[in-house]
């Protein structure tokens, strides 16, 4: 199950609440945002002991910038385990399960 993040404050309580995450960057609009969400919902049922997050950079960039990046750009993943950003994934989803794999 992937969650929205819709401000700043379910972004951290995303982080705080869940040890291994992944934070889905994506614009709404976006097509090709649009085609990663198929792929990433099995992400996230192959990987039950991840946390999916979803946020849209139009509504909430601004409020996470800091804890992301000034370069955060659609679609990209950010991997957090406890709190902490470990890796960032840009592009398709392929390469996600990877990193995943090395890092979690």
């Amino acid at each position: 199950m992937i969650h929205t993040i819709l401000s700043a404050e379910d972004f951290r309580q995303a982080l705080a609440n869940n040890a291994k995450v992944v934070v889905y960057c994506q614009v709404e609009r976006d097509p090709e945002c649009q085609g990663i969400k198929g792929e990433l919902d099995r992400l996230a049922e192959d990987h039950a002991d991840v946390s999916f997050f979803a946020l849209d950079l139009d509504t909430v960039r601004d409020a996470v910038t800091q804890e992301l990046d000034d370069r955060v750009a659609p679609p990209s993943y950010y991997l957090f385990l406890d709190g902490k950003r470990i890796d960032v994934v840009r592009g398709a989803a392929e390469r996600l399960a990877e990193v995943m794999d090395a890092r979690f």
